[in-house]
């Protein structure tokens, strides 16, 4: 996709969803024929976008996986909402949004007005940004099937000071398979899979092959694989919980780099997929003494603990 292209995507999500302010459905919901006309200037724009992307898909004989990861997540958000369904949805949390917030005890400085509520693709949970008279919040657009606690809750957290019980509401929700089933679909949509596996040097895939079939029996389901297109300087791998995935740096794409290192790091994730966390209290803890005695298995795990505190250090 050309550079201009990306740039135009990106724009376009974002004008995209300055149609749909908390203040702009407000209005429209005052009548139905307002409300109608929204609903399909937004369906318009989102099928408009979408096809254009596809269009430049089909003719490089691409797909979501070549994009930049920006690019990439404005297009699966378009795509994910030109579903009717979905679409819907979206609407109706906003709304409900827009209800909740008529009750709400704001402070002094924030009234309705001064609060903006969006679902979008983003990579956290949620994002706020406070300025002097304002305050926006940007959700997951996970949440669009979320219930009004859940809504609730996060305008708590946005608005008020973050009690441990709403905080406590969003995670047993992201915790959720109703979550995780649209968080996992939306970061994957239109992305070939194993398209996001391959490095210059190494396969993910073939990592987890290895892997698999020495320490787990081959019988670990495999999850999303992908390498981070960044350069970390101490973390080399990570398990995402909430979308199936292992990201691995992209660091460890080198021909510098073992194979058994990026296979210790592979393993090191997969352990974290096959046991969880232990909550205790509000705290969640991973690298129990079960982890350590079960990561203790690997056949190189000293040699490859060296190299990669050596890589650190390079990279710092």
């Amino acid at each position: 996709m050309h550079t201009l292209s990306i740039r135009n995507l990106i724009k376009k999500t974002a004008d995209i969803q300055g149609m749909m302010t908390l203040e702009k459905v407000r209005a429209a919901s005052v009548s139905q024929d307002a409300y109608i006309y929204l609903r399909v200037e937004l369906s318009r724009n989102l099928r408009d976008t979408v096809e254009a992307v596809e269009r430049i898909f089909n003719k490089n004989n691409q797909s979501a996986a070549g994009l930049p990861i920006r690019s990439r997540r404005a297009y699966q958000w378009a795509k994910f909402l030109s579903v009717e369904e979905h679409f819907h949805r979206h609407l109706d949390t906003l709304q409900r949004i827009n209800l909740f917030l008529a009750g709400f005890p704001l402070s002094h400085r924030i009234t309705k007005h001064g609060f903006e509520f969006a679902l979008y693709h983003i990579g956290p949970l949620y994002k706020i940004r406070e300025q002097e008279e304002s305050v926006e919040l940007v959700a997951q657009e996970g949440f669009y099937r979320a219930p009004d606690k859940v809504l609730l809750a996060l305008l708590e957290v946005a608005l008020q000071s973050q009690t441990t019980s709403s905080r406590q509401i969003i995670r047993d929700y992201t915790a959720s398979s109703q979550y995780k089933t649209s968080r996992e679909y939306l970061e994957y949509l239109s992305v070939p899979k194993g398209g996001l596996a391959v490095g210059k040097i190494y396969s993910l895939d073939h990592s987890f092959g290895r892997v698999n079939q020495k320490y787990f029996g081959g019988r670990m389901e495999k999850p999303h694989l992908v390498w981070n297109n960044q350069i970390t300087h101490r973390k080399f791998g990570h398990y995402q919980d909430d979308t199936n995935t292992i990201v691995v740096s992209i660091s460890l794409d080198h021909p510098r780099v073992p194979e058994y290192v990026l296979d210790y790091v592979m393993f090191h994730e997969l352990l974290h997929k096959q046991l969880g966390a232990r909550q205790v209290k509000n705290r969640r803890y991973t690298h129990t003494n079960e982890f350590k005695s079960e990561e203790s298995q690997y056949s190189r795990i000293t040699k490859a603990k060296q190299i990669l505190r050596r890589l650190s250090r390079r990279s710092s």
